[in-house]
């Protein structure tokens, strides 16, 4: 890899402050890379110990904004341990600003397709990273997003969580124009920050409370949601939306969002060449609810997961098909492919396929 006169390191992985667990993995894992490193991380025992045994791994005060020597900055954290080797080689490549986690590797990602994802845990060219003001770490990879000039993303599980997204969304609306990546991407923060407070959180309030939540949600559509982010919305986020004046519909509802849904494989049977998936379902307290399977691209590739589905009222909830480790799971062959179900470690239904290997003798 490249160092170069200015960047005298490949890459500055940068260790926040971190439980015990997660910064004993990470250093670890730092350490090992292939790449020439600097390791900056937040002061403690553990890090005063490392830093002790390893001349590349210094303890500084703030470890997010310290400058660092790197070509590239990775931010560690509690997420997963991504091949930060691969990012930085898919960096050199594709002359990419950021490398990002996604659930299919592209040399130019769109950014509707990573925006769930605001963790820190991403790769970024220094020079580009030096020129985003660090605030907090949502706030500077939304920054971040907004700037970056090519995005590519390697193969891995995404980081998504709720933010406090009135920060977020005026970045988005300061720094991208009127459009409709700016609409999907507030319409994110609508779906995924807004609206989740009028499932469980509502459920679980009081009258007083209730009114106080809905009070909330309502000033931010009424602020956020244009005619472009409302086209966004699928149906159950224009459901409530509707019935921000109905508490009675809000709370159905949300009833509908929480409600368990209980499934459980009964068999799994070849029908020439379908696969007959029985199964029970039924979300509680909704029996009128439709019930049915979805197949999702799993991880690895050549994976699809067997998930069920129950929609009721436009809201459509989905869960993984559990069953039995008694039930067999036959697989079934063509002249090139070898299809085989099977249940995960944790019982879940999952589907490979497979190109089959033909072995022919002279």
């Amino acid at each position: 890899m490249n160092a170069q006169r200015h960047h005298p390191f490949d890459v500055s992985v940068v260790v926040p402050a971190a439980g015990s667990v997660h910064l004993d993995s990470w250093l670890t894992h730092a350490l090992a890379l292939r790449a020439s490193k600097e390791i900056l991380v937040a002061d403690s025992r553990l890090a005063r110990l490392y830093a002790s045994l390893h001349r590349n791994v210094h303890v500084v005060d703030r470890p997010e904004t310290a400058p660092t020597r790197g070509r590239y900055t990775y931010f560690a954290g509690d997420h997963p341990i991504p091949p930060v080797d691969l990012m930085i080689e898919t960096a050199d490549r594709t002359g990419a600003d950021l490398v990002a986690v996604a659930a299919e590797a592209s040399d130019d990602a769109l950014l509707g397709d990573i925006y769930d994802d605001l963790s820190l845990g991403k790769l970024f060219r220094t020079t580009f990273r030096d020129r985003i003001p660090f605030t907090d770490p949502a706030d500077f990879v939304v920054h971040a997003y907004c700037h970056a000039e090519r995005i590519a993303t390697v193969r891995g599980r995404q980081q998504k969580r709720r933010h406090h997204p009135d920060r977020l969304v005026r970045r988005v609306q300061s720094h991208l124009p009127n459009g409709l990546l700016r609409d999907h991407l507030i319409a994110r923060h609508i779906t995924r920050d807004v609206l989740p407070d009028l499932a469980e959180p509502f459920l679980e309030a009081d009258d007083e409370a209730r009114d106080a939540l809905v009070k909330a949600v309502a000033h931010r559509c009424a602020a956020w949601v244009t005619p472009g982010v409302r086209a966004q919305l699928d149906a159950a986020d224009q459901a409530r939306l509707a019935s921000l004046q109905d508490h009675r519909r809000l709370e159905r509802l949300a009833r509908i969002s929480e409600a368990p849904l209980h499934r459980a494989l009964t068999n799994v049977a070849w029908e020439g060449d379908r696969l007959r998936i029985e199964f029970t379902a039924a979300l509680e307290g909704f029996p009128e609810a439709e019930i049915g399977l979805l197949l999702k691209d799993g991880d690895p590739q050549d994976v699809w997961d067997v998930y069920v589905t129950a929609e009721c009222d436009g809201i459509v909830r989905q869960a993984r098909l559990e069953g039995d480790r008694d039930i067999a799971l036959p697989a079934r062959f063509t002249d090139d492919l070898v299809a085989l179900p099977y249940l995960t470690r944790t019982g879940t239904l999952s589907l490979r396929k497979e190109r089959r290997l033909l072995h022919t003798s002279s």
